[in-house]
């Protein structure tokens, strides 16, 4: 909507957000605050390759086409959207060669921590279904990661 705005009407937008993936694309400059000061401030293309360079762990919060390209050695421009990742990653591959990632072995199952069965979950009573027969089985030692978007059901 602040794009859609910013390109129909004009108006100038001021934004502070931590969402980067989906606020760095529509913005033609940036500044990056850490601990109360500006540690760089620029086109986003020119954040993100000063960035890099700083090695700044702020780097960690860009959207993931920045965070891939920041990986590999190169000197091409910084990409900010999925789409200029993937045309960078398309034509970063004709040039190099690409290894396939290794498999990390199976650990042995451990003992087991936590376990669920056929669980189901809502908010509300009459509300609709959040969890839907979800079987789980969590080792010690083991590391489990939730994943999704904002509304997604993590909670």
């Amino acid at each position: 909507m602040l794009g859609r705005i910013n390109r129909e009407l004009g108006t100038s937008v001021l934004l502070t957000e931590q969402r980067l993936e989906e606020a760095l694309p529509m913005a033609d400059r940036c500044a990056v605050m850490d601990k109360g000061k500006i540690i760089c401030c620029g086109n986003v293309k020119a954040v993100g390759r000063a960035l890099k360079g700083m090695e700044h762990t702020m780097f960690d919060a860009m959207p993931a086409a920045m965070r891939i390209w920041a990986g590999l050695e190169t000197s091409s421009d910084c990409p900010v959207t999925v789409s200029e990742g993937r045309a960078f990653l398309s034509e970063y591959a004709e040039h190099h060669e690409i290894s396939p990632v290794p498999v990390k072995p199976a650990k042995p199952a451990g003992e087991t921590v936590v376990s669920a069965k056929e669980l189901w979950f809502r908010y509300e009573k009459d509300g609709r279904d959040i969890i839907k027969g979800l079987d789980l089985t969590v080792q010690k030692g083991e590391m489990l990661a939730i994943l999704g978007g904002n509304g997604a059901g993590k909670s």
